[in-house]
């Protein structure tokens, strides 16, 4: 029997989350019917999804300091973002994947833990087995509609956090194309039977969101 993670926040063992979903509405793929293409125009690169990505890093960084964690499908898109992140005023980003070294990735997950990384994106490579309890901040920019990588995603972020803060979960409410929506569709209604706390938001009003305390 799979234990709750609203079950686990009610005993004090995860943190609470707040999930912020944001709205992106650009470009208009209703008119592509291969998947593949979709999700690359949509996701991977669309560049106004990726700002947003910025945006929301951007603000966790140099309004709260919160060390973030990443979480994308295809190596690609990671080294999109890592190129957009990095060289900028939110400290030291890396990314890590499958192509990377046994010894390489623990390196990096040693580093994140120890607060020499404050920004991560990872592939799926980070999915299971990863102690993430000074994670405050994590963004799903992998859409896709599988509940098991997206509670997966979350519990990367849910482990109790020793100053009794919570979590800031983003994502995206991807209303571009046919099959994304319907992706979206079925990872907002995970996040309402977990029970999560979910706030619909804007591009523009990023900067709005409070602290995990507040």
């Amino acid at each position: 029997m799979r234990i709750s993670n609203d079950f686990l926040i009610g005993i004090g063992a995860s943190a609470k989350p707040t999930c912020y979903m944001i709205e992106i509405k650009e470009p208009n793929l209703d008119n592509i019917y291969d998947y593949a293409e979709e999700y690359y125009d949509g996701i991977v690169n669309n560049p106004i999804r990726n700002f947003a990505i910025e945006q929301i890093v951007k603000h966790e960084r140099i309004a709260f300091n919160n060390n973030i964690l990443i979480l994308v499908e295809h190596t690609e898109h990671g080294n999109i973002l890592k190129s957009l992140l990095c060289n900028k005023s939110y400290g030291i980003v890396d990314f890590t994947h499958g192509a990377r070294s046994t010894k390489d990735r623990q390196t990096i997950l040693a580093n994140l833990k120890s607060g020499k990384i404050n920004v991560l994106i990872s592939t799926s490579v980070l999915d299971e087995g990863v102690d993430a309890d000074n994670i405050n901040t994590v963004i799903y920019a992998r859409g896709q509609k599988s509940p098991r990588k997206l509670l997966q995603g979350l519990g990367r972020g849910l482990r109790k956090k020793r100053d009794g803060s919570g979590l800031k979960f983003y994502d995206f409410l991807d209303f571009t194309g046919r099959t994304l929506k319907d992706h979206i569709l079925e990872r907002y209604t995970v996040l309402k039977e977990e029970g999560f706390v979910i706030k619909k938001l804007d591009i523009s009003k990023i900067e709005s969101v409070g602290g995990t305390n507040e």
